[in-house]
């Protein structure tokens, strides 16, 4: 396997102004505020990106493909979490979001020193997964120096799959064609190279936007709400309660006994609201406009 090029020196390897003379947590906690706004500004200047990678989300599980996040450390930490959420918020199949680490699953609660540079471990992993041209790769590399990150963009150029990339250095892997570079200049960090800081910090939120407006694209989240949520405990009962209710613009003790009858299904039980129908009606008109409820919606005017 071709090494990857010797990537520039990244901004997350320096250190933010003042904060190598902070004598006290006071004074470092001050320029951990006054660095924050750095990181929205940039997270603002992202925005392009970040839609784009919301669209490449959505127009892959719109198909067959699956969404894989793939990083070393902390950055890979980062994916696990946001595709965790994908299956209670929004109803998306565990088989179609894998997270990949760095030295496997004890990475993802210990670090496993030395991962990050083994090459043929990155070929390795999305080999076992089978990653190919359905799939979308979401690389995620703070400050783009982790050589199983490299190696796993490329070979997931060679298997064809779609390929995006979540980082804090403005010039890593810009050699690579095809590849949706999502650049969150966050600069230096408070402690000299800690990149669970900032940059971690930066691309916990370009996931949590891109996942969400993917959702949306999808379906999945309708007038803000979470339409496609699992109701797997009390607490999401009643906020599914609730979102049936809103929306369905019927009572909560309708709703829960409209919810119940409709296996959990909120869309269902919102159709079954809004035209006096059965659950199996309601399935079937959800069916009959891929779930969309905006397409119903319409036919009630």
């Amino acid at each position: 396997m071709t090494p990857a090029r010797e990537e520039p020196f990244s901004p997350t390897e320096g250190i933010s102004s003042d904060a190598s003379s902070a004598a006290s947590a006071d004074e470092m906690l001050a320029i951990f505020e006054s660095d924050e706004q750095q990181t929205s500004e940039a997270l603002l200047a992202a925005h392009d990106s970040i839609l784009d990678l919301s669209r490449m989300m959505a127009g892959v599980l719109a198909g067959e493909g699956r969404v894989v996040t793939i990083g070393a450390g902390t950055s890979g930490r980062i994916g696990a979490l946001d595709l965790a959420e994908w299956g209670p918020t929004f109803g998306v199949e565990a088989a179609r979001r894998i997270a990949l680490i760095a030295g496997g699953e004890a990475a993802f609660g210990e670090a496993v020193e030395g991962a990050e540079d083994d090459v043929e471990a990155a070929a390795n992993d999305l080999d076992a997964i089978v990653l190919g041209a359905a799939d979308l790769l979401i690389a995620i590399s703070a400050s783009g120096s982790a050589s199983y990150v490299a190696a796993a963009i490329d070979h997931a150029g060679r298997v064809g799959a779609a390929r995006a990339l979540v980082t804090s250095h403005p010039q890593a892997f810009d050699d690579r064609e095809g590849l949706l570079r999502v650049v969150v200049d966050s600069g230096t960090e408070v402690v000299q190279g800690s990149t669970r800081l900032k940059a971690a910090t930066a691309a916990h939120r370009v996931m949590q936007r891109a996942s969400t407006l993917c959702a949306l694209q999808l379906g999945s989240i309708y007038r803000g709400r979470m339409v496609e949520m699992r109701p797997t405990n009390d607490k999401l009962r009643r906020r599914a309660a609730t979102i049936v209710s809103d929306l369905g613009e019927v009572d909560r003790i309708r709703a829960a006994k409209l919810l119940v009858a409709s296996g959990d299904d909120i869309k269902a039980a919102i159709v079954c609201a809004w035209f006096g129908v059965g659950p199996e009606e309601a399935a079937d008109r959800l069916e009959g406009v891929g779930r969309r409820l905006e397409a119903l919606e319409a036919r009630r005017r």
